[in-house]
């Protein structure tokens, strides 16, 4: 099924719009830090440490989370709950311990092998969730292959042969560069040198582009999505500096 990208907010018409998933990606981060302290005991003084990691996610981050799957969560508890039951009714207290081992792990099992047909259809939802920045609205776009009037609408556009993450990237870049570097001057002269004369280019031939590169260079204004013909498009500004780069670049 080709995945359908959304170019306008269906609540406002505001076209700053950005997946879902993009921001829950921008908007959390995880930090790990060391922590050590110090003990005095028969042996004498003791230093211990450990890490600490914790989640922090911002306000949209948190509104444009993923569904989560508490199926297993239940099973487990169900599991707990029949396997005590059942040492109970043997009035050994050994029997009712390991029937209630026994049951957590058989729920667990039993969980994570049938899987949840709920969550895969919330996450199969969510893969096609937007967020408006201006007004916070959510909006879901239609699956590729519905006949719907909002599938035929001209807000929805398909993605035929360009994977769904580059154009996200080129829509709505995660990875902003304040500055270019030489890291993506030499990205971007490897673009340029596969453009085809209209100015489109394949990100996945003839090797796969670096996701965070084509973010960078889309941000600063290089790379652009074409909803006209469905492809990567080295912008005008891209292609003056490229050849710039590459006037002054060394010879090899």
């Amino acid at each position: 099924m080709d995945p359908v990208i959304m170019l306008h907010c269906q609540q406002c018409g505001s076209r700053a719009i950005r997946k879902s998933s993009a921001v829950y990606e921008q908007g959390t981060a995880v930090k790990t830090s060391q922590r050590r302290g110090t003990s005095y005991g028969r042996s004498g003084l003791r230093v211990s440490s450990g890490n600490t990691t914790s989640t922090r996610t911002t306000g949209a981050a948190a509104h444009n989370a993923p569904p989560e799957d508490m199926k297993p969560v239940f099973s487990l508890v169900a599991g707990a709950i029949i396997g005590s039951l059942l040492g109970l009714a043997s009035s050994n207290v050994m029997a009712c311990f390991l029937f209630t081992i026994i049951g957590c792990f058989g729920g667990l099992f039993l969980a994570l092998m049938s899987g949840s047909d709920s969550h895969k259809a919330a996450m199969a939802l969510y893969r096609r969730q937007w967020y408006c920045t201006r007004c916070g609205a959510i909006s879901h776009a239609p699956e590729a292959d519905s006949d719907s009037d909002a599938a035929l609408s001209p807000s929805t556009n398909r993605v035929n042969a360009i994977p769904q993450e580059y154009v996200e990237r080129l829509i709505s870049p995660i990875q902003r560069a304040r500055s270019e570097t030489d890291r993506d001057l030499v990205g971007l002269r490897t673009i340029a040198a596969r453009t085809a004369p209209d100015g489109t280019f394949d990100p996945l031939l003839p090797y796969s582009l670096d996701l965070g590169l084509v973010s960078r260079l889309a941000s600063l204004g290089y790379l652009a999505w074409d909803s006209t013909a469905q492809r990567c498009r080295l912008t005008d500004r891209g292609s003056a500096r490229a050849a710039e780069a590459a006037a002054v670049a060394p010879p090899a």
